[in-house]
């Protein structure tokens, strides 16, 4: 079994509401297990680099994904230590 080098958490706000998780689920279906994989690729595969993970600077990276719809997405993260 191999385990994640990185763990995925979506943004929250103040609120509680999961805006990214709220996009994410009104995408078509095979948009979101695009992303899906991309975003697996990123926690069990970590360091990942182009093209498919950029760093943005001052800690802030980026996945980039290619939709099956023809369009692009962007997902952004950072690292924090311990979480």
């Amino acid at each position: 079994m191999t385990l994640k080098k990185v763990a995925a958490r979506f943004y929250l706000t103040p609120s509680g509401a999961n805006p990214v998780r709220d996009w994410l689920i009104e995408l078509p279906v095979d948009d979101r297990r695009q992303l899906g994989h991309d975003i697996g690729v990123v926690e069990f595969g970590w360091p990942v680099g182009m093209p498919l993970c950029r760093l943005l600077g001052e800690g802030l990276w980026e996945v980039r994904c290619a939709l099956p719809s023809r369009r692009i997405a962007r997902v952004l993260f950072c690292l924090v230590k311990g979480d």
